[in-house]
């Protein structure tokens, strides 16, 4: 009997035999003689094994004693399908004749097994395509963010960059999304002109900082005041600060970082500017009344500084001292406008959000399923032993992780499987 199992590589058995035509032959010296009857039949499916594809032979170790070699080769020149295929070797002599029987047995490498084998070579190209993907991406990625998050704090980005010049915040937004994206040329471009500013940008961010504390204390000063405001006190303060605001958010808008050396003397003008808003205001609230103060007020809201700081002067050199009028009773500072809700992003297909999981399942699935054909069902050389398997498991890593495109991992091991008996290697490109 002659089993093949998984294996698809030849095999040879032998058994000693005693045929009885020794003892009644004529000429005991004579030579034994073996051949097969016929090919080997399967007697369930009719499926035949080639007697070509079988050699035997037989040699007298002692006097009526036969060893009988039989090999088989279930692939050359024809590959032979599953089965339990029967024959009979007839051993003859001097004209007497025996026949010995022949069971050779052929399994099944497809159901199961095949479902099997695809396990396993998914398995090992899931493995090889993980691995690839965190040495190929997210080890880089994950260096370049490292390099981000320090020259955001280098610059003082804060928790949303909002002290930063909008064309440098843009620009901020724009590198977090080309490193999402894998563009890293892109990245590193931005990361050269932003790095080379860096320095300067840090400067303008702390004058930015310091301005936009300035405008907030002013805010909290009057939404704390002891005496009772007015609202259209109120009203006129908060016309004050919403310019400084936007004098400020201007500055911000100015273009980065051609205009860098203006903006930032702009700022330090700024600076003044908004200290004698302070003082203003808090003269203002103190004195509603007062006819320079109320001036001063009216060209603050128009951002006439200059001429808001001589009218404060006049006031100051003036002495005045008011008693407070009857007030209404204090209301409360009119809300801030409520920010807009953020746009929906255009709708995208789900499939093409997941465009890369999906790239990457079908690129394990392809490479399965091409392990599946030239490794497993045409490999004569597996044979189906825990070392086939995990060989099998290792060459969907080794090409899921190397790289190679799947047209030539095919016609590579395509020609390496086209004559000879041994599984083509996969070697990184």
């Amino acid at each position: 009997m002659i089993s093949f199992g998984a294996g698809r590589t030849p095999l040879t058995r032998t058994m000693t035999v005693r045929p009885p035509i020794g003892k009644i032959a004529v000429n005991p010296a004579g030579a034994f003689l073996v051949h097969l009857e016929s090919d080997l039949t399967d007697l369930g499916t009719g499926r035949q094994f080639p007697a070509q594809q079988l050699t035997v032979a037989a040699s007298e170790i002692s006097p009526g004693v036969l060893v009988l070699t039989v090999s088989a080769d279930p692939w050359s020149p024809e590959q032979v399908p599953a089965g339990d295929f029967r024959g009979s070797i007839r051993v003859s002599k001097d004209g007497a004749q025996v026949d010995v029987p022949v069971v050779l047995r052929v399994d099944e490498r497809g159901s199961w097994s095949a479902l099997f084998a695809v396990l396993i070579l998914v398995a090992g190209a899931a493995a090889g395509l993980l691995i690839k993907w965190i040495t190929e991406r997210l080890t880089p990625q994950a260096m370049i963010y490292r390099r981000l998050a320090s020259l955001r704090r280098a610059v003082g980005w804060g928790s949303d960059g909002r002290n930063l010049p909008v064309t440098a915040r843009l620009q901020m937004e724009e590198l977090q999304d080309v490193i999402a994206r894998h563009d890293y040329g892109r990245a590193e471009q931005l990361f050269t002109d932003l790095e080379k500013e860096r320095e300067h940008l840090a400067s303008m961010v702390n004058r930015f900082v310091v301005l936009d504390n300035t405008l907030s204390a002013q805010a909290e000063t009057v939404t704390a005041h002891p005496k009772p405001i007015t609202r259209n006190v109120l009203a006129r303060v908060d016309a004050i600060l919403d310019e400084c605001h936007r004098r400020l958010q201007l500055a911000k808008d100015a273009p980065w970082p051609d205009r860098a050396d203006e903006v930032a003397r702009d700022l330090d003008t700024l600076r003044l500017n908004f200290i004698t808003a302070s003082q203003v205001i808090t003269s203002y609230l103190e004195l509603p009344n007062e006819a320079t103060l109320r001036t001063a007020v009216d060209l603050l809201q128009r951002g006439e500084y200059d001429d808001a700081a001589r009218e404060y002067d006049r006031f100051l050199q003036a002495g005045t001292v008011e008693a407070n009028t009857a007030a209404e009773p204090r209301k409360s500072r009119r809300p801030r406008p409520t920010r807009a809700p953020r746009a929906e992003e255009p709708g995208l297909a789900p499939w093409f959000r997941a465009a890369r999981p999906i790239a990457g399942m079908a690129s394990v699935l392809v490479v399965a399923l091409v392990g599946l054909k030239l490794q497993y069902l045409g490999n004569q050389s597996f044979q189906g032993d825990l070392t086939a398997w995990l060989t099998l498991g290792l060459w969907g890593f080794v090409v899921e992780l190397s790289g190679t495109s799947v047209i030539e991992v095919v016609s590579r091991l395509s020609a390496g499987h086209g004559s000879g008996t041994q599984p083509a290697s996969v070697t990184r490109p």
